[in-house]
């Protein structure tokens, strides 16, 4: 008779437990998308620095969140997928080349005398060798097999070490002995080994190490030659575009930096495309009028530069420099979600300021 009553009291519990998980999961509520906002993307660290924001801005649409983080707070990045790559600091116009050394102690402030001199690693815009910066255009996987730094292995004996310009891009003062420094990375299980010194430095005992585990949260981890740990992107799923500086091409193919430049997060899934509404043979609607099922014919592009600059005109010799108004960006993160984006102001000349765009976001829902 116990027996029964035992077993009686125990099947009650293991029903109230499976209804009571029934009744927890039933009212699990999925968080909607922000609907969208006016907001401006804060660049500045002081007031006066204008075109030279120290800061990158990344804007979540569909959390309505902003962040932000100084540009020459990092130098590399490690990525945290499967692929084993190192990247360099394109917001700074960071730019590497490989020696045929393996051994920190033996590369000295020598080895960068001809590659000052032809300006191998000087992001420039005249001479600036887009095969020693991070590519500069193409989606994610372009981006992750073009890096600079082939791909790390776990041999760090035969690791070469790299010369590393940290880049000058904004900053108005160039200290050339803070500038140049040399690197070899290699795999320790799943995590990224850095060793690294200022150029002249061959003292072993004063090279510094860092040691950076993958992340699956993130698409990259970074570190400082300055402070070794650094932070600087947010989680994958925590941003869609980037503002700011970038290493990118001018018309002849070299590297150069530009401000103002948007980056998609195509590492996270994002996608857009590019909507001109007005001139010659404009079909589509404007910005106010545009709404979910008139992506019709739209391809979307998970090219990094899929926005890039192509909303702003800038030509200040002319005086007309402003964002254009004949267009929009329609943005899809990695959960599907689309957003209708618009630039509003940049510069004096379109009612904004320079270092704190003013962009505009909507989410575009089916028709009910």
């Amino acid at each position: 008779m116990i027996r029964n009553y035992l077993l009686l009291f125990f099947v009650a519990i293991l029903f109230y437990s499976m209804t009571g998980c029934k009744k927890e999961i039933s009212e699990i509520h999925l968080i909607p998308a922000f609907k969208g906002d006016t907001t401006t993307l804060n660049g500045l660290a002081r007031p006066t620095e204008g075109i030279y924001a120290s800061y990158s801005v990344f804007m979540d649409f569909s959390k309505g969140i902003q962040t932000r983080e100084l540009r020459n707070s990092w130098d590399f990045g490690v990525y945290c997928g499967t692929e084993n790559r190192l990247i360099i600091n394109h917001t700074m116009g960071a730019a590497a080349i490989a020696l045929n050394k393996t051994s920190l102690a033996s590369v000295t402030g020598s080895d960068t005398t001809a590659l000052e001199t032809n300006n191998t690693l000087r992001v420039n815009g005249t001479s600036g060798n887009t095969a020693n910066v991070d590519p500069v255009s193409g989606d994610f996987a372009a981006y992750l097999s073009g890096t600079v730094f082939a791909e790390v292995k776990a041999d760090a004996e035969s690791s070469n070490v790299y010369i590393v310009n940290r880049g000058t891009a904004g900053d108005t003062v160039d200290t050339p002995n803070k500038r140049w420094y040399k690197m070899k990375v290699y795999l320790v299980d799943r995590s990224y080994k850095i060793d690294y010194a200022l150029i002249n430095e061959t003292t072993p005992s004063r090279f510094s190490t860092v040691t950076i585990a993958k992340d699956d949260s993130y698409n990259f981890r970074f570190g400082s030659f300055r402070s070794n740990r650094a932070n600087f992107e947010p989680a994958r799923v925590n941003w869609d575009i980037q503002w700011g500086w970038s290493t990118y091409k001018n018309t002849a193919g070299n590297a150069i930096t530009v401000p103002d430049f948007v980056l998609i997060n195509s590492g996270g899934g994002v996608q857009a495309a590019q909507v001109v509404f007005s001139g010659t043979g404009a079909t589509t609607k404007s910005y106010e009028d545009y709404k979910f099922e008139d992506q019709t014919g739209v391809t979307y592009s998970a090219e990094r530069d899929a926005i890039g600059t192509k909303w702003r005109n800038l030509d200040p010799a002319a005086g007309t420099s402003s964002v254009y108004r004949d267009r929009f960006f329609l943005v899809k993160d990695g959960e599907g979600n689309v957003y209708k984006l618009r630039f509003l102001s940049f510069i004096p000349n379109d009612g904004g300021r320079r270092g704190r765009p003013r962009i505009e976001y909507r989410l575009l829902e089916p028709a009910a």
